[in-house]
């Protein structure tokens, strides 16, 4: 007999009892193996209006009918069972009506009821093999008069989503229960009610982070008919108790396991579970509804680093992302920080140029992740082993951001970008988004040709990937092999998405060509680029007329008699205003913002100079350079002009250095003048003036962009 009373108004009962034991197999019964064994069936003709209840005298259950309901209802107690998560009464009921028929409990203020149903569960679960024999939770529905309305929810012919005939197995719904009580002397009391606590809090939590334009409507869904239920079970959420085409019954239960020991293992539970639930009320039915029947027929476990394609598991990737947002990390062993997305869903076999890295499970976490995030570099998630640290930008978005972005509704990877693409462009960094999403992993492989203008295969060249952004240009992970013969490269990863440039490099010359990927393509497919023309002649002086600093630097080495070892007398000029003209540029800057040189305050720096018109020589620089000692006593300067510098290396990292002449050979100067005085008379043992050109003379000239 039942352990648990409640307030019966029975408006028309017809009973009739039968005395046979039994054990049950047929229709609904998902574990056919001969454990349910029942008392005594008894049977009750059914007959009543609208919001009527009845108890069953043999097992002392009451029974609701919302809707009224006519029919035949069958009651057992289950003698012996298959185990149950919590101690209590099984029961057999068996409704043969379509009408809607609840279990009504009204427990004590020191018990907790919990009730289940077993057969097949609707819930998103990490090991899909035990859906179809498992105990599902069944959540209460509080009453005006206290006690707890639980839908008892009987079997409907189902496969793969569809209504079948009867003849044809595959079922939802249950006819066994499990009415489990829990009193506050219990261990599992406390237990229970710390975890309804975590949940809550983190629930708030998750609220609290929304925008403000949706916690009201996330509020009241959550206080209104979106109510979730936490009880014991396996860590899942069942949003559904019953999922057919024809007949929906939501559910929104969270079920933790009450084996649980470490803190960390409990936080992440919860916090995953509760991420699937406040990603339904942030959602709603409709597109949760959507995202949740794109997953697979699952036989076997499901976890980060798993491959599928781009929707499958998108209905995962809010709950990683609860965790990251209430714990810092994802998972419960083993805490990953989905911000370096490497170590947190990658190996060397699912690397992006060996399974499409938008098809693997936690990609949406790591995409929301990486706005957040603070760090302005993470491992290079290309290579196949040893990583090394990249650059990557930095959004520094709040959690609200991103909350927003999932409330906008996208229902696959694809479309998670597009909303992550929209954001950024409203925010002003829609520049940052491609080496953003490269950085993580969405990144692909390119072959293609090189022609220059006259149709040559261009050889010897390397390539690489680039995208230019506002403040700064963003490098592929990888360099090309020198192209052949025929003009062939290959670019075996990390190449941008969408639009951006392959920088291609031959000896001193380069150039950019502009290529687009469609981000639908799979990152492991090679994407052939076609036949490229690469023209050389324009793109240095183009680049050099970005800069506006120059540095112009002058060594000499000389032996005298009264140094016989040697000195070094140099010069070290900076201009950062240069102007350019053409092919001329020129700048000149005084006091603060020179840099005081070897003790002494610089008073006044100059440069100018001509440029050949393909921009790889240098035809003439003058630079010019005068300080004054600390105590101005002392006044020296240095003038040097050079001719016919060629480009000899190239820096291209836009825009932190850009370029880099360099000239070491005595031929290129053609003046070089010293002066070096005291005021208050001559302490200096070297002639005032010297006009030298040695065979050991060194100057570099260096092109920047100054910010």
């Amino acid at each position: 007999m039942s352990r648990f009373t409640a307030f019966v108004c029975v408006l028309c009962v017809i009973c009739s009892g039968c005395s046979k034991k039994s054990n049950t197999t047929g229709p609904g019964d998902t574990d056919n193996t001969g454990e349910w064994n029942l008392d005594h069936i008894t049977k009750q003709t059914i007959s009543v209006a609208p919001g009527s209840a009845l108890k069953d005298s043999s097992t002392g259950l009451v029974f609701q009918f919302p809707d009224g309901g006519s029919g035949t209802l069958e009651m057992a107690e289950i003698t012996s069972s298959v185990n149950a998560p919590v101690p209590g009464n099984g029961y057999y009921i068996d409704y043969n009506q379509s009408s809607k028929i609840n279990l009504l409990i009204t427990p004590k203020e020191t018990e907790t009821v919990l009730v289940y149903g077993y057969g097949t569960s609707n819930a998103l679960m990490s090991d899909y093999s035990n859906r179809d024999n498992t105990w599902v939770s069944i959540p209460p529905v509080k009453q005006s008069d206290g006690s707890m309305a639980f839908e008892l929810v009987m079997p409907i012919t189902v496969y793969s989503g569809k209504v079948l005939s009867t003849s044809e197995k595959g079922y939802q719904g249950f006819k066994h229960y499990w009415v489990g009580l829990i009193t506050k002397d219990m261990p599992d009391f406390d237990k229970l009610t710390a975890y309804q606590g975590v949940a809550r809090t983190m629930i708030k939590s998750y609220i609290d982070a929304l925008p403000s334009s949706k916690q009201t409507e996330v509020r009241a869904n959550i206080d209104g008919d979106m109510a979730w239920n936490l009880s014991f079970g396996n860590d899942l959420y069942d949003p559904y108790l019953l999922n057919t085409p024809l007949k929906t019954i939501m559910s929104y239960s969270i079920t933790i396991s009450q084996s649980h020991i470490d803190p960390e293992e409990i936080a992440g539970s919860i916090a995953h579970e509760t991420g699937h639930y406040m990603y339904h009320v942030l959602v709603g039915n409709s597109v949760f509804y959507k995202v949740f029947n794109q997953q697979p027929l699952f036989t076997s476990k499901h976890g980060l680093g798993d491959h599928y394609d781009r929707k499958s598991m998108f209905v995962e990737e809010s709950a990683y992302f609860s965790e990251y947002f209430h714990n810092g990390h994802v998972g419960q062993n083993q805490q990953i920080d989905p911000t370096n997305p490497r170590f947190f869903m990658y190996n060397s076999s699912t690397i992006p140029s060996k399974v499409d890295a938008p098809s693997i499970e936690g990609f949406g976490c790591a995409m929301l992740a990486a706005l957040h995030r603070t760090e302005d570099s993470i491992a290079d998630v290309y290579p196949e082993k040893n990583p090394k640290l990249r650059s990557v930008p930095v959004i520094d978005a709040p959690f609200s951001e991103s909350f927003q972005i999932l409330a906008k509704l996208p229902t696959d990877i694809d479309m998670l970008r597009d909303k992550i693409e929209t954001y950024l462009m409203g925010a002003g960094k829609g520049d940052l988004f491609q080496p953003l999403m490269q950085g993580i992993g969405w990144g692909y492989m390119v072959t293609g040709k090189l022609i220059d203008k006259d149709g040559n295969p261009v050889s010897g060249a390397t390539v690489r990937s680039i995208h230019k952004s506002n403040l700064k240009e963003w490098l592929g992970s990888v360099t090309t092999a020198a192209s052949g013969s025929d003009g062939s490269f290959s670019l075996p990863s990390g190449v941008f998405g969408g639009r951006s440039y392959l920088r291609v490099i031959k000896g001193a010359d380069s150039t950019d060509v502009d290529i687009t990927i469609d981000w639908k393509q799979a990152t492991n497919v090679k994407k052939d680029v076609g036949t490229l023309t690469v023209d050389f002649t324009p793109i240095v002086l183009a680049q050099l007329r970005k800069t506006n600093q120059v540095t112009a630097r002058l060594s000499v080495w000389k032996v005298s008699k009264a140094k016989p070892d040697g000195y070094d007398e140099w010069l070290d000029v900076t201009v950062n205003n240069v102007k350019w003209n053409g092919l001329s540029f020129s700048g000149e800057q005084d006091d603060t913002d020179l840099t005081p040189v070897a003790g002494a305050y610089a008073k006044h720096n100059e440069v100018n100079g001509r440029m050949s018109e393909d921009g790889k020589t240098i035809e003439m620089i003058y630079f010019h350079g005068r300080w004054k000692e600390e105590f101005g006593y002392i006044t020296a300067w240095s003038r040097v002009t050079a001719e016919n510098m060629p480009m000899v290396t190239i820096n291209y990292q836009w825009p932190t250095v850009s370029f880099k002449l360099t000239s070491d050979v005595m031929a290129h100067v053609s003046q070089y003048e010293y002066n070096y005085y005291e005021e208050y008379g001559p302490i200096h043992e070297y002639p005032g003036t010297i006009n030298w050109n040695h065979e050991n003379t060194y100057v570099s000239v260096e092109f920047n962009l100054y910010q």
